[in-house]
This record gives C-alpha cells, sequence and structure tokens, in this order.
C-alpha cells in the first residue's frame, strides 16, 4: 500500500475510494475567498471591557488635552488590530471626538472605540 491507503493499480473509481474528496482538488476562487474570510474572522479580536478606573484616567487625559490645547495619542479599537492616532482635540462630547491630526486632516472618532490615551 502506498502512504495515501490506496493498493497499486487503484484510482479514484476503485469501489471503497473516496470519491467525495479525491475528485475536489481544484479549489475555485469563490472558495478560497471564502475561506481566507473564516480565517480572518476568526483572528478578528473582541472589544475590551475597561473598567470604571480605565474609564476615569481616559477621561481625565481626554479633558485636559482639550483645556490645554496639546496632542494626544489615541489607541482605537479595531477588530484585526488596535489603532493609534495622534493629534488635538478640536471638540468633543460623550460619543464623538473630533480630532486634528498632526498632518492637518480632521477625523472623526467614537469614544466607545477609545481603548487607551498616550500623552
Amino acid at each position: 500500500m502506498r502512504g495515501n491507503g490506496r493498493k497499486p493499480g487503484d484510482n479514484k473509481l476503485t469501489p471503497g475510494s473516496n470519491m467525495l474528496w479525491e475528485g475536489s482538488r481544484m479549489m475555485l476562487p469563490e472558495h478560497k475567498r471564502a475561506i481566507l474570510e473564516q480565517n480572518q474572522a476568526c483572528q478578528q479580536s473582541k472589544r475590551p471591557e475597561l473598567d470604571e478606573q480605565k474609564v476615569e484616567e481616559i477621561e481625565r487625559a481626554l479633558c485636559h488635552s482639550l483645556q490645554r490645547n496639546v496632542e494626544i495619542g489615541f489607541v482605537l479599537f479595531e477588530p484585526l488590530g488596535d489603532r493609534i492616532l495622534r493629534g488635538k482635540i478640536a471638540w468633543m462630547d460623550r460619543l464623538q471626538i473630533k480630532v486634528v491630526t498632526e498632518a492637518g486632516d480632521i477625523q472623526w472618532i467614537e469614544t466607545a472605540d477609545i481603548v487607551d490615551v498616550r500623552g
């Protein structure tokens, strides 16, 4: 017997062979894309739960940055990996923050996406 479990001279039409898998050695682009999307979904991280102390620390840093007009770094949650955004806070409420980046671009971020701040 060979390593694949078949005897010499056997083929995929021999009784007892696994025709379901033997005949499907070709992969369509749609199948490949679906497999890649499924693997990517498995790698996605879940949003961390912040404790009260961390939330207060973030709120203090945000207020300090807004009052003093100093640049701050935001660590923002994204399913495939956290993103860091640096800039000055131009406007803020409980749900959104308007940030002017170092390049002068305006970015709106959701306060729920902030997982940490850096001075």
